[in-house]
């Protein structure tokens, strides 16, 4: 399965934001929340607006950042991962 065929669903959470680059999110039933930083909180904001896909966040953070494709989706799949580590989303094949 590659990364673009994976959708990827947020779980209910409470966010608050704690700086202009660091977000505060908590999912539903879990003993403690998680600190965001780096693009890991444009990536939950994206996924919220509907942005589900890897090739899709990608998409949308090349027209945001002047960076190369290549950092670009180091970045989104580093987040993605941690994201479903600490509990946060679910990939959906």
């Amino acid at each position: 399965m590659t990364a673009s065929s994976t959708t990827y669903r947020r779980r209910n959470a409470a966010e608050r934001r704690l700086t202009s680059n660091r977000l505060l999110v908590h999912a539903v039933g879990e003993p403690a929340g998680t600190i965001l930083g780096g693009s890991a909180p444009v990536i939950w904001e994206l996924l919220g607006q509907g942005v589900t896909t890897e090739d899709d966040i990608v998409a949308a953070l090349l027209v945001r950042y002047s960076d190369t494709e290549d950092v670009i989706r180091a970045g989104v799949t580093a987040a993605l991962a941690d994201l479903v580590r600490a509990d946060l989303l679910e990939g959906v094949p």
